[in-house]
């Protein structure tokens, strides 16, 4: 993934950095892209080099310089990247590693004069601080008006038709809700099941969180590791507490003895959830499933578009899917059996992939010293970062090379996976 995004930026790059024309008979009119200038990027732990490398990568071939700040759980991997960015030809004045805990370092990145772009991966409570404080300092006098890119978690859900082939659907809510024990922002977290298949699907379900094993992840027998620290760990374990207290606890796996040695949490799955609680609102970023049944299938449209969060979503059917995405509420979507499309039924799908948000508009002003004034100073005494390098087939050249490097950096690792990795119990009908 850090490759694909290193390979995708620089291509893109040199889309950008060509100037775009519009000519008529006595003018001439282009529209070319500037850089914004110090990005401040603050990367989460859980996709230590792929998050960090990808948002690195784009500030810097689009122009800007970059402080990389990654989470403090995954420190040493920022380091890695850095030195390959530097081996790869990334001026040494142009990245600048800054490891920290996130809210002593980040609250200076964010709020220092000279930072011009902040891109943050992350929880909703910090993307809404950093937001907020990067206006307050926009507004307190500065040259910049700060932009802030930021990914702020989801609360995703899956519905499971009625026609869905169970199987291959348990198969795929499991993978997506346990997989790094529910430690992304792209899992599962809510499974809607139409009322028909209901009980079927959850006696399935149940029977294949059981069969995961809790273990380390050196052991490769181990579905579900431990989760990152002893916060993460808490978190998890009150949102379990609430699930025993107001649902119906379906599966409640025990880690055993590894609870007392470290952070693990066993899988956990609920029903009866209330859709307007803390389980079907919240983000949770572990090993908990709510599973909610629907009457029908616009019913389950209606679940899955209830929450604050819009980030991935999908939908398990054998019937062919048209629909369209509206404002609020959300998605409109009608079963046609004739016209089989895949669609991701995401209610606003966040485009990573565009670099427009970290370039300036072209009526965008800039001081006449730019770049060489521009750096950016911290009170860890960071050396000057100039902005010295644009969007240039030498920056591409650069970021193909640190994807080499990363493939003969990184250490294959062999394929655990069966075809079918689960136990299964029950009926074996819808």
């Amino acid at each position: 993934e850090a490759i694909d995004f290193c390979e995708y930026y620089a291509l893109e790059a040199e889309r950008l950095g060509r100037p775009r024309r519009i000519d008529v008979p006595g003018e001439e009119n282009a529209t070319t892209y500037l850089p914004r200038g110090v990005a401040a990027v603050i990367a989460p732990w859980n996709f230590p080099l792929a998050i960090l490398a990808g948002m690195t990568a784009a500030a810097l071939v689009t122009g800007n310089t970059v402080v990389m700040k990654p989470a403090e759980q995954s420190s040493l991997v920022g380091l890695v990247l850095h030195e390959i960015l530097l081996a790869a030809g990334v001026p040494p004045g142009a990245v600048a590693f800054l490891p920290g805990r996130g809210e002593e370092v980040g609250p200076a990145l964010v709020s220092h004069p000279d930072t011009a772009l902040v891109a943050f991966t992350g929880s909703q409570a910090v993307g809404l601080a950093i937001n907020r404080l990067a206006a307050e300092a926009s507004a307190g006098g500065g040259r910049l008006v700060k932009r802030v890119i930021a990914e702020l978690g989801g609360k995703n859900a899956i519905i499971v038709d009625d026609d869905a082939d169970l199987d291959e659907a348990v198969v795929a809510v499991v993978q997506s809700a346990f997989g790094f024990q529910g430690q992304k922002c792209s899992a599962c977290s809510r499974v809607i099941v139409l009322d028909r298949v209901h009980d079927a699907f959850l006696t399935r379900l149940a029977g294949a969180v059981r069969s995961l094993r809790v273990g380390p992840a050196r052991d490769p027998g181990a579905r579900v590791g431990p989760l990152v620290d002893e916060d993460a760990r808490n978190r998890v374990a009150s949102f379990i507490e609430i699930g025993n207290n107001t649902c119906r606890t379906v599966v409640a796996v025990d880690a055993g003895p590894l609870a007392d040695g470290g952070w693990f949490v066993g899988p956990h799955v609920f029903a009866d959830v209330d859709p307007r609680g803390p389980l079907g609102q919240e983000e949770i970023f572990g090993p908990v499933l709510a599973v909610f049944r629907a009457r029908d299938f616009e019913a389950a449209l209606g679940l899955a578009n209830d929450t604050a969060f819009a980030l991935t979503a999908g939908v398990l059917t054998l019937a062919g899917l048209t629909c369209t995405l509206l404002d609020a509420p959300g998605l409109r979507a009608t079963r046609d059996p004739i016209e089989a499309r895949a669609i991701e039924a995401a209610r606003a799908a966040i485009d990573a992939a565009d670099l427009r948000i970290a370039l300036a508009e072209p009526e965008q002003s800039f001081p006449s010293e730019w770049p060489d004034a521009l750096r950016v100073r911290t009170k860890t005494d960071l050396a000057p970062a100039h902005a010295d390098i644009g969007v240039s087939a030498r920056v591409g050249d650069g970021l193909a090379a640190l994807a080499e490097r990363i493939r003969e950096t990184l250490v294959p690792r062999a394929d655990l996976e069966s075809d079918r990795p689960f136990d299964f119990s029950g009926p074996t009908g819808p």
